[in-house]
């Protein structure tokens, strides 16, 4: 570019760009500090130079001016929104005689402000009556709706003694609303909650005070007189007409009030008179609350909840939707740790057999299968059990175990139904979430224009039976409500039938299936139909991807083992036999050795693994290392093991995977000896080879070992 001046041609030296930088200072939720080295100007010449800096999806300009004094200058960007990435563009130029004229640009740059403050918790209190525990506080609380980030990671509420500074910490359920306290004594409580998102951004709520009052009996001790007429003189005020009605109950019932009063920490506490009485198991706002607490203990409980004070976790599960969208990482939470699920298991509502009339009279005792699961199909009830089918005009009965369960039998008459044989009482589904989902599918297709109830049993009514019939409810409810309530559904099933979905193995398992149904979709074919719907699936859209390619990478989303449950794996004396670090056999699925050998254990990196329709048809094991050709062998041996597939070639150059076995001349392995019997090559990709294995001085076993090798 040339400028006429003077009427003299002068050549203007644009302000380019030569390998400048801009970097990053600092940065806040709203602001971004940068250094910009300047780029190199002309030096005794007029011209005003300085910088553009456009940024942000609405291409926001800046102009700062170059400063002849520096080599970096300091660029502040403010107004900026929180948690956003910002691309940066930055243009030198200058300005002569009211002309604009730009050089080459710096590299184009990305920023990311930061998480801003989350909403601040907000929460009341009320006091409780000993039906949820004597001394304890419930916490309403709203978890906030704006994380201000991507999402939230904990909300916890501190609590302590006026008089005591040191902190207790609770973390509440971000999907829940409602927690209780368990205070250890009476006084005066300052409680706060702590809302943290996942940059560690924290918002603190306000502080309240909550005076709890020491407990009061109202009955038969003659040293509680005095608390008693306090009582009962403030009852008699409201009340006169019916307090003797009141009194017989209180005696019968002897039911504790604890007195409460919540206020702002920026408030004195009130003294307690003037204040109300909370009804027993009510809130103040006259709302029931459902807790089952350590005086009212658990009757007929699941199994290992006997004793609910065991619950460490303080939070009340109440009914609460999940979005469908958000059900995949709902559950990740909870199963990523089992402890916090399996006390929420423990919350579900327990027996009451005191609301079995009608099943517990002498002549319909005979007719329950178990003492304290009423009612279901014995001998002497299939009359009962047909006129029922007859009475409901049902036309499809669906049972969920074998006829045969322990050797005992279960169904002496076998009928024409749906029956689901992969679901055994004491081991789970055999064979995955999906085979039940298909099995439900199938159910429907053939029951969809019933006009009756749906008759569903298995042994017991109650496990399978109930996780069958929450499953039925969960998927309709995704279908209308796109979301889901598994705590919920369960909860009202308990209600009408105890015990449904008896175990926290069963409750695990709905979860997962829930979660199966939501993300997989449709993943099995019929045969008739499979070639096409392989074309289906396989082919491109317009992002270049397939739904063969979505269903393999949700193959990812599946968790891995946790920690606790692969124990004999990661101890010290075994990790030196995992081949891969990273892969260890859960305890619940693994082989366990039992021929000694000197110097080895019961574990082998091993586990079993289910065939379509054979529960433990495979044992998937690593190459064996040199210190653990011994335990193969001895895999082998106590396994019964007749055929064993290679799918790896030996490669010569590797020392942790030498041959196994000897070409020539026996080979002894610990205890046992191995040898090479015959070979045969079937092909050039196949060579079969026959093995004698035998425990020294016991008899004789013999082992067909078939090794694929592709060459």
């Amino acid at each position: 570019m040339w400028w006429i001046t003077d009427n003299c041609q002068t050549e203007i030296v644009k302000p380019n760009n030569k390998g400048q930088q801009i970097s990053l200072k600092a940065s806040s939720s709203d602001t971004i500090q940068l250094f910009l080295e300047q780029v190199d100007v002309p030096s005794g010449v007029s011209e005003y130079y300085g910088y553009k800096i456009t940024y942000g999806n609405d291409d926001k300009n800046q102009y700062i001016n170059h400063d002849d004094k520096k080599t970096t200058i300091t660029v502040t960007l403010t107004g900026l929104n929180y948690n956003t990435e910002y691309q940066l563009k930055v243009e030198p130029y200058r300005i002569m005689k009211g002309v604009y004229d730009n050089g080459d640009g710096y590299p184009m740059k990305t920023f990311k402000t930061k998480c801003a403050v989350p909403d601040h918790p907000i929460f009341s209190l009320n006091g409780t009556s000993p039906e949820v525990g004597n001394y304890q506080i419930v916490v309403k609380y709203e978890v906030p709706k704006e994380s201000r980030c991507d999402y939230l990671t904990s909300l916890q509420i501190y609590y302590h003694l006026k008089d005591n500074t040191s902190w207790t910490l609770i973390n509440a359920n971000l999907n829940m609303d409602t927690l209780i306290i368990r205070t250890q004594k009476p006084g005066i409580y300052i409680i706060k909650m702590i809302a943290t998102n996942n940059q560690g951004v924290k918002s603190e709520s306000e502080s309240h005070y909550v005076v709890i009052k020491d407990k009061y009996l109202i009955g038969t001790s003659s040293n509680s007189s005095k608390k008693t007429v306090i009582i009962v003189s403030t009852v008699l005020v409201a009340i006169l007409v019916i307090t003797s009605v009141i009194i017989g109950v209180i005696l019968i019932r002897k039911r504790y009030v604890i007195r409460c009063i919540v206020f702002k920490a920026d408030e004195e506490p009130r003294s307690a008179a003037g204040t109300t009485d909370i009804p027993l198991g009510m809130t103040s706002d006259g709302s029931t609350i459902n807790a089952i607490g350590a005086d009212n203990p658990i009757q007929q409980g699941n199994e290992n909840s006997s004793d609910i004070a065991d619950i460490e976790d303080e939070n009340l599960y109440v009914n609460s939707v999940i979005p469908v969208t958000d059900f995949e990482s709902f559950v990740n939470r909870k199963e990523g740790n089992m402890k916090n699920l399996s006390r929420e298991f423990k919350t579900l509502p327990a027996s009451d057999n005191t609301k079995c009339k009608v099943a517990i009279t002498s002549e319909n005792s005979k007719k329950n299968r178990f003492d304290n699961i009423y009612p279901c199909v014995k001998p002497e009830t299939v009359y009962d059990f047909w006129k029922m089918i007859w009475q409901y005009h049902i036309n499809s009965i669906v049972m969920l175990t074998n006829i045969m369960e322990d050797n005992k039998e279960s169904s002496p008459r076998p009928i024409y139904h749906f029956q689901f044989l992969s679901w055994t009482e004491k081991g789970g589904l055999l064979y995955g979430p999906s085979t039940l989902l298909h099995f439900h599918k199938r159910v429907h297709l053939f029951d969809s224009q019933r006009t009756g109830p749906l008759v569903v049993h298995c042994g017991t009514g109650v496990g399978r039976t109930g996780t069958f019939i929450a499953l039925d409810i969960l998927l309709q409810q995704i279908v209308q409500e796109k979301g889901v309530n598994v705590y919920g559904c369960v909860k009202t099933l308990r209600q009408q039938r105890m015990q449904m979905v008896q175990t926290q193995g069963q409750y695990v398992l709905l979860h997962d299936i829930i979660l199966e149904s939501i993300i997989v979709g449709k993943t099995s074919y019929s045969c008739s139909t499979l070639s096409d719907e392989l074309k289906n699936i396989s082919a491109f859209d317009g992002n270049g991807e397939c739904e063969l390619d979505r269903q393999f990478k949700l193959l990812s989303k599946w968790k891995d083992l946790q920690k606790d449950q692969m124990k004999d794996g990661s101890l010290e004396e075994n990790k030196h036999k995992n081949r891969v670090p990273d892969v260890i056999p859960g305890e619940s699925d693994r082989p366990y050795l039992s021929t000694q050998a000197v110097g080895c254990n019961n574990y082998i990196n091993a586990v079993y693994v289910d065939s379509f329709r054979k529960h433990n048809c495979y044992i998937v094991t690593q190459m064996p290392l040199p210190e653990t050709q011994v335990d193969l062998w001895r895999l082998v041996y106590d396994h019964h093991i007749k055929c064993i597939i290679m799918l790896n070639e030996l490669d010569a150059s590797d020392e942790s995977s030498k041959q196994y076995w000897s070409d020539e001349e026996s080979v002894v392995f610990g205890p046992l000896r191995v040898q090479l019997m015959a070979t045969f090559r079937t092909s050039k990709d196949i060579i079969i080879r026959e093995f004698m294995v035998d425990l020294i001085q016991e008899e004789v076993t013999f082992v067909s070992i078939k090794t694929i090798i592709r060459n």
